[in-house]
């Protein structure tokens, strides 16, 4: 949606050739970090919890209340006003994408990430951004699906823990992602789920 890191991101000079970016996609794909990273049954580098599978699935396990509740304060430290301006982005990318088929869907929003922003007074923000959204898509000429309101048929508390359908404020497990690719037309509806749960 629209939040501030904590610290700005600040990328290498190097990227600015092509050389660098070489470089760099290179060593995002053979060095130490890469092959420890792509180790099955275990994710290192950070303190991120999970696991990729063969099958390509990553497997989450239900965060405890004290990561969610963390979680819950970044986010009320870094949610931040909504720009305008920063949709050219999305303008110029859906510009690059012409021609293939794209499906625009704005995320369900958990009812934890609402009370951020309504405390913040950031909701008036929010409904703006989704209009925009949809304005931006229709110019384009796509449809898109506002499906931020899903997220409210499945309450979260974030001194509660991780529960079927959310990780934290902003992540949703399979149980959403299905109904999203049902939504989509990516997914037969009531198609059994893959091997993986999360």
């Amino acid at each position: 949606m629209f939040s501030r890191g904590d610290v700005p991101a600040r990328l290498s000079p190097a990227l600015r050739e092509a050389t660098g970016r070489s470089n760099a996609r290179l060593g995002s794909v053979i060095s130490e970090y890469a092959l420890e990273d792509s180790a099955i049954g275990k994710i290192t580098g950070g303190e991120d919890p999970g696991a990729w599978t063969y099958q390509g699935f990553r497997v989450t396990p239900k965060l405890p209340s004290e990561l969610t509740r963390f979680n819950d304060a970044v986010r009320r430290r870094t949610a931040m006003a909504y720009r305008p301006e920063t949709l050219e982005a999305v303008r110029l990318m859906l510009r690059a994408l012409a021609g293939l088929r794209v499906s625009i869907y704005i995320s369900p929003v958990s009812d934890a990430q609402r009370r951020v922003l309504a405390d913040a007074g950031l909701s008036d923000d929010f409904e703006r951004w989704r209009a925009d959204i949809l304005r931006t898509a229709a110019a384009n000429g796509l449809p898109a699906i506002d499906l931020a309101d899903l997220g409210t048929a499945f309450p979260f508390a974030p001194e509660e823990g991780s529960t079927d359908a959310w990780l934290d404020n902003l992540h949703f497990t399979p149980v959403l992602g299905r109904m999203i690719l049902e939504k989509v037309g990516l997914r037969s509806a009531g198609a059994p789920a893959a091997a993986s749960p999360q």
